[in-house]
């Protein structure tokens, strides 16, 4: 025979000999009488959720009949048989991650599909104690086991401890002198994962909220957007098989709004004195100091629950600009799972309606050069305050640093801008107002229309150049 013959033999045997059998393969599974894998399902198969809020204590256990809780391993070659004296086949389950076994198992938590005339005969050789996580069989076909009545499914029946919150997977393997069935391993399918059982979040509103210069008196009314921020608590329920508080029952299944009672007490800090603070569409209760706002006992929804603010009647006085921190605490008063830890925000701050300059380079004490800055009034109105903030200050080595913010309690003529009048910023008034410096950059908040505004800034340098430069205004709303 040429030696070409010979390799072509040679393929076609091992090509027949692998096609012979695959691999061994997990058929079923089901946790708590939940299918989690089925390899027959026409659509993906969906592994059992445990919710992270979960209260494991000692261990939360799936329910205790071991047919609720099944591995099926399949023999993808087909049924064995027990040939000429009878075939001994050595099957095992491995369970991988943070579970193991409910209590002992036994020969009765292996079951096996053979045919009237086929008694195989097994015994427990290793494993299979309480919270352990394999175990293996001895299985025995004799010769009445043949190929219509022989064993192609092993059934592991085994109840589960959960003791943490990670996957957990299981795998067969099938022995017979020696040798693995069906080229090595069942492939581990996934039975049970865990994800968060609640979503809980807050955010910051992004749409400038101010008080507004319009009106008989400026800053009384706020803007059209009153929206300060919002925080969502609701449920993940995002498929019937969890996430789940208990595995013992749909009592304690987080899908029941009634097993769960979710809600959370909302608190806002800062000055409610002439505002009024609104929280899911119901006004928040002042505390006397009028420092406060709170909203107890907010059941939890599946839209989110804004923070809005409003200026209280007859509101008469201008009003400053604002801040305030939420604190949200989520409260439950089910027993199986942990409510979310309380988040505190930042909301977002209520600004004033003006003007902001930006004004680079400016030379303090420190620098032989000096700038000037003027700003004009030129409307029929006097304007109201003007806040200065220092950004990046440079200083010579072990000067103290100064503010960086400066106001009317500073610098007296930051009060106002009169009608047709003007604000002088010299090396003075910046001395006073952020100590000695080399340079840095102002941002000067005036609050006035920017349409009667009209800024400059002069620089004198060491030799005596002057140079003026008109400066424009960055935004009409808000401040730095």
């Amino acid at each position: 025979m040429s030696m070409k013959k010979i390799l072509m033999a040679a393929a076609a045997v091992t090509a027949l000999t692998a096609g012979s059998a695959g691999a061994a393969s997990i058929k079923t599974a089901t946790i708590s009488g939940l299918t989690v894998y089925d390899v027959t399902a026409t659509t993906a198969s969906t592994p059992y959720k445990l919710a992270t809020e979960t209260k494991l204590g000692a261990g939360l256990s799936t329910t205790a009949t071991g047919s609720q809780n099944s591995v099926v391993l399949l023999v993808d070659a087909g049924r064995r048989t027990g040939g000429a004296a009878g075939t001994d086949y050595i099957v095992s389950f491995t369970y991988t991650g943070p579970a193991g076994f409910q209590a002992n198992l036994d020969t009765s938590s292996l079951t096996m599909n053979n045919a009237t005339g086929c008694t195989p005969a097994k015994i427990l050789t290793d494993g299979g104690l309480k919270n352990a996580k394999t175990v293996t069989y001895t299985v025995t076909l004799p010769l009445a086991c043949d190929a219509t009545t022989g064993v192609s499914e092993f059934t592991l029946a085994a109840p589960l401890t959960i003791s943490g919150f990670d996957d957990v997977t299981v795998t067969g393997k099938i022995m017979s002198g020696g040798s693995t069935i069906d080229n090595g391993a069942a492939t581990a399918r996934t039975l049970i994962k865990s994800e968060a059982g609640f979503d809980f979040s807050t955010k910051v509103d992004t749409e400038a909220t101010n008080w507004v210069l319009a009106g008989t008196k400026p800053y009384t009314s706020l803007t059209t957007d009153k929206k300060l921020g919002e925080y969502t608590l609701k449920n993940n329920t995002a498929d019937a098989k969890g996430p789940f508080v208990s595995m013992t029952g749909a009592s304690t299944d987080l899908v029941s709004d009634a097993a769960v009672n979710l809600t959370a007490d909302v608190s806002i800090s800062g000055d409610v004195s002439s505002t009024t603070l609104t929280v899911g569409g119901t006004a928040a209760t002042k505390d006397t100091a009028k420092k406060v706002s709170t909203r107890a006992g907010i059941a939890k929804s599946s839209d989110a629950r804004t923070v809005i603010i409003a200026a209280d009647a007859d509101l008469a006085t201008s009003q400053s600009s604002l801040t305030y921190v939420m604190t949200v605490t989520p409260q439950t008063t089910a027993l199986g799972f942990t409510a979310p830890a309380a988040k505190t925000l930042n909301l977002q701050t209520v600004g004033l309606e003006g003007t902001n300059f930006n004004v680079p380079w400016v030379a303090g004490s420190q620098s032989p050069s000096s700038t000037v800055i003027r700003i004009a009034n030129n409307g029929t109105a006097d304007t109201g305050a003007v806040t200065i903030m220092m950004k990046s200050p440079n200083r010579n080595k072990d000067t103290k640093v100064g503010a960086s913010t400066c106001t009317s309690a500073t610098l007296e003529s930051l009060g106002k801008i009169a009608a047709g009048g003007e604000v002088v910023l010299g090396l003075t008034e910046l001395t006073t107002c952020f100590g000695d410096f080399k340079r840095g950059d102002l941002v000067v908040t005036v609050q006035g229309a920017s349409d009667n505004l009209t800024a400059k800034a002069r620089l004198t340098t060491a030799s005596g150049q002057i140079s003026e430069t008109s400066i424009g205004g960055l935004k009409q709303f808000g401040a730095y």
